[in-house]
């Protein structure tokens, strides 16, 4: 004896199991809104940014004026007057006040150099091309 199913029968519940199982999935899916951004692994952290306050009486202030285009302040703290040897810090475009905070504030010896052109690349570049510029300095 041969069993036979109607093939339009098994394609209509082919569909409604299919209909069945795509709605459903479809409910659970909105029924969880998404986060609204979701968290960051990483900590964040902000540290106070304050203005330097600098008394720059306590060192020597040295200004070259024919090295490069503007002048080059150099700045030696006060405790390294009668030192040997220092470490060298070159700052390019900044304020010579945070430089030279920054030699006194050292726990070695620092002389510390504040190179100011212009603005861009391309002013620091130029100055710099050949090494006379890196000598002279």
């Amino acid at each position: 004896m041969t069993f036979f199913i109607n093939p339009c029968i098994m394609f209509l519940k082919f569909l409604i199991t299919a209909f069945c199982i795509l709605t459903a999935g479809r409910n659970i899916a909105q029924t969880i809104p998404p986060p609204a951004q979701y968290p960051s692994p990483m900590q964040e952290s902000v540290r106070r940014h304050e203005r330097v306050v600098f008394d720059n009486r306590q060192g020597t202030i040295i200004k070259l004026n024919q090295v490069l285009p503007k002048p080059v302040f150099i700045y030696l703290p006060h405790k390294m007057q009668k030192a040997a040897k220092a470490d060298l810090l070159i700052h390019f475009h900044g304020t010579d006040v945070v430089v030279a905070d920054a030699a006194e504030k050292y726990r070695k010896n620092l002389v510390a150099v504040s190179v100011n052109l212009e603005t861009g690349t391309a002013a620091y570049a130029r100055p710099f091309a050949n090494d006379s510029a890196s000598r002279n300095l």
